[in-house]
């Protein structure tokens, strides 16, 4: 199994650069591909990853892949410098590509270019957007995309335990008659990803509980979850109402922990503002609902529960 800091962008496209080239190029004559972000010294991030790709068609050229969790505004700035910092380092042409794992907030709109105007001078760097939550599950499943299949659970149709259950015996049976290092290290990789979208216990009864600590312990969760829990603590907080931090907590722990029943429920709405806040910083350290509730009951025995709202 990889350890768990093997889990970024970098090492998931490493594994099969062509097989990435291909599918989010709109070529599929590729001759040559490999990874280069090794030698940009500007590119640092976990979350970037260079190639250098020819085609039989358009020649040699450089493919930026941006994966991010959730889009965040200041990215179509970040594909601009990418594109440009890389075209001038290989004097080659350069397609960006941004992969965005999860839809953003309602409202929100996720552009396909960069665009400024200052003085009369303007400024565009278009780049390629794959919105996974938009690409069918069966794309990847049905054209043998091994190398992707860990992406399952984050793509359309793929938020279902029977499919995710599906996706991990066909791994493990590929697993036994070509036991690669990618597809050992597959089922953790799909197991960290399904955490994205279903709650720990899920995790536990499809990969065993074992794979539960496995996850949460890697750093490309905690990466993950913290930026959730903070993204859902200032939104929670903003409000400004104890209700509103109320359920904003209950409905991160359901998305996490699977339904908390009335009692859990009716203890964290008992809990003071003070407790509430607590609560929010340790939210994504709790792995089941036994945990929720021996983290209430110290709450209680500490004397902090009791709500002055």
């Amino acid at each position: 199994m990889a350890k768990p800091a093997d889990i970024t962008t970098k090492q998931l496209i490493g594994a099969a650069p062509a097989v990435w080239a291909n599918w989010t190029l709109p070529v599929h004559d590729i001759t040559e591909c490999e990874v280069i972000s090794g030698e940009f010294q500007w590119l640092d991030r976990a979350s970037d990853a260079v190639l250098r790709v020819v085609s039989e068609q358009w020649g040699e050229f450089i493919l930026i892949i941006e994966m991010q969790l959730r889009y965040r505004e200041e990215l179509p700035l970040r594909l601009r410098s990418y594109a440009g910092l890389a075209e001038e380092k290989y004097r080659l042409p350069v397609y960006p590509v941004l992969i965005v794992m999860l839809p953003p907030a309602a409202g929100v709109t996720i552009p396909d270019c960069y665009e400024s105007s200052f003085l009369g001078i303007e400024a565009r760097q278009d780049y390629r957007v794959i919105r996974l939550w938009d690409v069918p599950v069966t794309d990847i499943l049905n054209q043998e995309l091994l190398e992707l299949w860990s992406l399952t659970p984050l793509l359309q149709g793929g938020k279902d335990e029977s499919v995710l259950l599906r996706t991990k015996q066909r791994m493990l049976q590929h697993v036994q008659e070509h036991p690669t290092k990618w597809l050992v290290e597959g089922e953790a990789e799909l197991a960290t990803f399904a955490s994205f979208v279903f709650p720990l216990e899920v995790i536990g009864r499809i990969f065993g509980g074992f794979m539960v600590d496995w996850v949460v312990e890697s750093p490309l969760y905690k990466h993950v979850v913290s930026q959730v829990a903070e993204t859902a603590k200032e939104k929670g907080w903003q409000e400004g109402r104890q209700e509103g931090r109320m359920d904003m907590l209950v409905k991160v722990l359901q998305g996490r922990l699977g339904d908390l029943g009335e009692d859990l429920v009716s203890r964290i709405r008992s809990l003071s503002s003070e407790r509430l806040e607590a609560m929010a910083d340790s939210v994504f350290s709790l792995k089941n609902r036994e945990e929720l509730a021996t983290w209430l009951t110290q709450e209680n025995t500490n004397g902090n529960g009791v709500s002055h709202s």
